[in-house]
């Protein structure tokens, strides 16, 4: 239903939203060796996304190096590769606090190596992070992905995935809902930049973010 729909729509923003981990995820998911032409504009819509939303702690990038091993069959490497659409993420918008550390730590050497790294872009400092932080990660991310779904202890499966408490839920909720609607302007003033004439530019933007929430809401 959704393939069928993004192919009907071809949104300039696909959005694909998950709990477990805490990170804003870019194509590809299938390989850390490729990236997709314009991430580094993908990069600069997250960064501010990244330091207000999560106060810096969410790392940013692409989602097999983020995460730390391949996932072949993503949903927005279909988007991006098969669909064309410019502006496709994965964000992981809940992790429990047990669970939030390591990716602190990759938010905090991300953040080390962009200031360490003058003059250059985003999208480079992504490419050239330290394998530090992959070793570092790995363990932890690849043992939790690859153990049996019946080994894994409720409580923990729960408190990694799932806010504990209402208040919890609706901070998640009303926090990242501003996310996405920030996310959308920051497109929309990327894709009207260019343009010569104010007025057109917001005609022409604006109904990437109709593609967009239709996209969503389904």
């Amino acid at each position: 239903i959704i393939r069928d729909l993004v192919q009907e729509e071809r949104p300039d923003i696909y959005l694909s939203i998950h709990s477990g981990a805490y990170l804003l995820g870019t194509p590809f998911g299938y390989t850390s060796d490729r990236t997709p032409e314009n991430e580094a504009s993908m990069m600069e819509v997250l960064k501010p996304i990244s330091e207000k939303y999560c106060e810096g702690e969410c790392p940013y990038g692409n989602l097999a190096r983020l995460i730390h091993y391949k996932n072949p069959g993503c949903d927005i490497d279909f988007v991006q590769e098969a669909v064309g659409t410019p502006y496709v993420f994965t964000w992981e918008i809940y992790v429990g606090g047990e669970f939030r550390d390591r990716y602190i730590e990759q938010a905090r050497m991300q953040r080390g190596a962009a200031e360490g790294d003058d003059g250059l872009s985003l999208a480079a400092t992504n490419r050239s992070r330290t394998r530090a932080s992959k070793a570092q990660l790995r363990g932890g991310a690849r043992v939790r992905s690859e153990r049996p779904e019946d080994s894994l202890d409720v409580e923990g499966c729960m408190n990694q995935f799932n806010p504990r408490t209402e208040a919890e839920t609706r901070s998640v909720t009303e926090r990242w809902t501003n996310a996405y609607l920030e996310l959308c302007e920051e497109v929309v003033a990327k894709s009207a930049a260019p343009q010569a004439s104010p007025g057109s530019a917001a005609k022409d933007a604006w109904p990437s973010l109709a593609a967009f929430s239709q996209s969503d809401g389904a």
